[in-house]
């Protein structure tokens, strides 16, 4: 199940990206060669940059790659005994907990901004604010097996 979620994400990010560098080609373009400079495109891509980065940065957890979480879990977790573990397990947690919080506010920034309109395209922005609670439930479901594995060798290896 993660591996399919991490998949389309990657796959929706990628099309985000391919759409925001046509997109500013054609803006460029149009503003130097036909001198006609439409405000949409310019609009459009920031928006669909907020849901790349978002949405990259769950494909980034899930592939393991991710410098400031996997640095400091793999550092515990190389260390001898529970000890190691526990402290992975902890940090692991902890960020679930900052996304679980990013989740509920996020949600709350959304249903908020619902009414709120774009300037030139007219469309809500609760698209552009609706990426903080979903792709931090991406990454919550990314991590919960992570969670899981990593309490289930940790407490089934014996007694404190």
């Amino acid at each position: 199940m993660v591996s399919n979620i991490l998949l389309i994400t990657e796959v929706v990010a990628g099309i985000f990206l391919s759409v925001i560098c046509v997109i500013v080609f054609v803006a460029v373009g149009d503003r130097f060669v036909l001198g006609l400079g439409i405000s949409w495109p310019e609009e459009l891509a920031r928006f669909l940059l907020v849901w790349c980065s978002m949405l990259s940065a769950s494909v980034v957890l899930g592939k393991k790659i991710h410098y400031t979480v996997y640095y400091f879990v793999e550092k515990c977790i190389q260390k001898e005994g529970k000890v190691g573990r526990l402290l992975a397990l902890i940090i692991y947690v902890w960020l679930c907990v900052i996304l679980f919080v990013l989740l509920i506010k996020g949600t709350e920034l959304t249903i908020a901004m619902h009414q709120t309109v774009s300037a030139t395209m007219r469309i809500p922005k609760s698209f552009v604010y609706s990426a903080i609670p979903i792709n931090s439930l991406v990454m919550i479901i990314i991590l919960l097996p992570e969670i899981c594995s990593l309490a289930k060798e940790l407490f089934e290896r014996g007694s404190w």
